[in-house]
């Protein structure tokens, strides 16, 4: 409900949807640790289900990713991890055999991607960054401009 509530705000600018759902992600984090990381993970593949297909991406995506990330990093633990794992899954891997057709779905986890690498320690040439470099490369503008910002 709380990402539902984030999406529904899209006439809002998204940091102050963020803001507002971030505090309530975080008691539930804490009140539910395991159930929580399973939350965000579910919650990943229905951003990347509800993006797939012709036309424009549902509005309240950015936001949608924005707390995705933020919630994700502010929980302590493996949280983080996982989802970066997810979305580097949906984006066929680390070397790119099976990545998705749907630009939009390239576009929400290169964004997903840089959030999530930019609150990770930094390691020198990790794989994942890697990926952010093949998905500056893309053919469709939106996931370009998107990965562009994690470089």
């Amino acid at each position: 409900r709380i990402f539902a509530s984030c999406a529904s705000s899209s006439n809002r600018s998204s940091g102050t949807a963020v803001g507002n759902a971030l505090p309530r992600l975080r008691v539930l984090g804490e009140s539910y640790p395991d159930a929580f990381v399973q939350a965000l993970l579910r919650c990943t593949d229905a951003l990347f289900a509800s993006t797939e297909g012709r036309g424009p991406p549902p509005a309240g995506g950015e936001a949608a990713v924005e707390l995705l990330a933020a919630a994700a990093t502010a929980q302590a633990g493996s949280a983080a991890v996982l989802l970066l794992r997810r979305v580097l899954q949906v984006l066929g891997g680390l070397e790119g055999e099976a990545a998705p057709r749907d630009k939009h779905v390239r576009h929400r986890g290169s964004e997903l991607l840089w959030r999530l690498l930019a609150a990770a320690p930094p390691t020198a040439a990790s794989p994942e960054e890697a990926v952010l470099l093949r998905l500056s490369r893309d053919k469709a503008a939106p996931v370009r401009l998107a990965a562009v910002p994690g470089l």
